[in-house]
């Protein structure tokens, strides 16, 4: 629901030592906190993804690297990849 507001909020924001992933990161954690708050037993948020898959900033952060990387791939790379996985599957085959 909020995943493009995050950099609106991010530029807004006064803190520049804080990451787009740092808030997320506070926001979620807030918002799981409340959840908890609100339940009246345990059962009834057990099955909330914000219980069942915590934030983690630290994959973010590694995903948008590695999504970084390959949107940076030049077609000489996209070609030389293509025929590595080529490689591949007829070696698979060929067992």
């Amino acid at each position: 629901r909020f995943d493009l507001r995050f950099t609106v909020v991010h530029d807004r924001y006064d803190y520049p030592d804080r990451s787009v992933e740092d808030l997320k990161a506070r926001y979620y954690s807030i918002a799981k906190k409340l959840l908890e708050a609100r339940a009246t037993v345990p059962e009834e948020i057990i099955n909330h993804p914000l219980v069942k898959e915590p934030f983690n900033p630290a994959h973010e952060t590694e995903r948008k690297r590695v999504l970084g990387l390959l949107i940076a791939r030049t077609p000489f790379l996209e070609r030389d990849e293509a025929k590595l996985l080529e490689k591949a599957k007829e070696v698979a085959a060929a067992r």
